[in-house]
């Protein structure tokens, strides 16, 4: 049986409810997917900040990352906004060639993308 790559593309910060529900409802069906990742850009990335203190968004963070979910934070993204680049929480790597072009190449690797 074929399995699964998925890249999500999340840009906005409203959107992590989303994000979450869909790797919960993917993860049902285990059997189909190898691999899920996740690159964070535009206002998304303020979720990620280490003063960020959201009970319910680091459960789910916890949680997809007990999946084996991969999270990349676009370096663009936070010279951007201005954001130091020690200030991610631990859980996500920094996408030092972008985000755009981290999913390029996640996309080379077989990965489908999903926007949201």
């Amino acid at each position: 049986m074929e399995k699964y790559k998925i890249v999500f593309l999340i840009r906005d910060n409203n959107k992590w409810i989303n994000l979450f529900g869909n790797i919960e409802n993917i993860c049902k069906q285990s059997h189909k997917i190898e691999k899920i990742s996740v690159v964070i850009t535009d206002t998304a990335v303020m979720s990620c900040l280490l003063g960020a203190k959201i009970n319910w968004f680091n459960k789910e963070i916890k949680s997809a990352l007990d999946k084996k979910v991969e999270f990349f934070v676009c370096i663009n993204t936070m010279h951007k906004y201005n954001i130091d680049l020690n200030s991610i929480l631990p859980a996500f790597s920094l996408a030092t060639e972008g985000g755009i072009i981290k999913i390029v190449e996640l996309e080379s690797k077989g990965f489908h993308k999903i926007e949201l």
